[in-house]
């Protein structure tokens, strides 16, 4: 009887066979075994057991990650759901995607390089003069210089139907328009296009603010043109212009 037999008796087996299968109960008597054979094949067991613990390693990570990633889609549903009652609470409404805009509409574009917050975040208007998918060619009211913006960095135009929208542009741009030539100097001597003055009244200001402007200053303006072609003073509108004066 062995210690183990005397101490458990004969609750336990401690022949498992797990060096050579059918180990005999008698030590003393030679065995037949080719350990090579045998350690062979318990390796090709072991393998397969690391490959299947892998296996089964794989799968339950992966439905770990799917179970988190479950978690968490429904956290965010969670939350975006309480954000969008909130905008609703306080009246915030959706912005659509992108605005419908149309040919000739009057639009003001952001502004990107603003210096300050305190600055104001749209200029214009602007008048779109082509649209072609989400790039939208719009033209300075004042300068009439056409340039390309997309579509996203627009938004409508409101404003009062009394506001000329040329003077909101100009304000915005700080530049004057003309709105008109008053008036007019002859030079006291020679007869040099620059030696003349014009009296100018600005679009959006009062007649007592409008000011004398040299020759250079005006001599490519339309009103200009036109002032001149009313009192006699053709020779002064420059030769590229002579063409489109009516």
């Amino acid at each position: 009887m062995s210690p183990s037999e005397i101490v458990f008796g004969n609750r336990i087996d401690l022949d498992r066979g797990v060096l050579v299968s059918g180990w005999p109960d008698d030590t003393d008597k030679e065995i037949d075994v080719d350990i090579t054979s045998w350690a062979d094949k318990m390796q090709g067991k072991q393998e397969q057991l690391i490959a299947l613990a892998a296996k089964v390693q794989a799968q339950l990570t992966a439905k770990n990650i799917k179970a988190r990633l479950k978690r968490k889609r429904e956290s965010l549903d969670e939350k975006l759901g309480k954000v969008s009652e909130k905008r609703k609470d306080i009246g915030v409404k959706s912005k659509p995607e992108e605005e419908a805009f149309v040919v000739g509409q009057l639009v003001l574009v952001k502004h990107l390089a603003r210096k300050s917050k305190l600055e104001i975040p749209w200029r214009g208007p602007f008048r779109i003069v082509a649209i072609d998918d989400g790039a939208v060619d719009i033209q300075d009211l004042v300068t009439t210089k056409v340039r390309s913006v997309h579509v996203s960095n627009l938004t409508k135009y409101l404003a009062n139907e009394s506001m000329d929208p040329k003077l909101v542009a100009a304000k915005d741009k700080r530049q004057y328009v003309v709105e008109t030539i008053v008036d007019f100097k002859r030079p006291a001597k020679g007869k040099a296009r620059s030696n003349y003055s014009f009296l100018v009244k600005w679009l959006g200001w009062p007649v007592a603010d409008a000011t004398w402007e040299p020759y250079d200053h005006v001599k490519n303006n339309a009103i200009f043109h036109k002032f001149c072609q009313e009192n006699g003073l053709e020779d002064l509108i420059p030769r590229q212009f002579l063409g489109g004066v009516n």
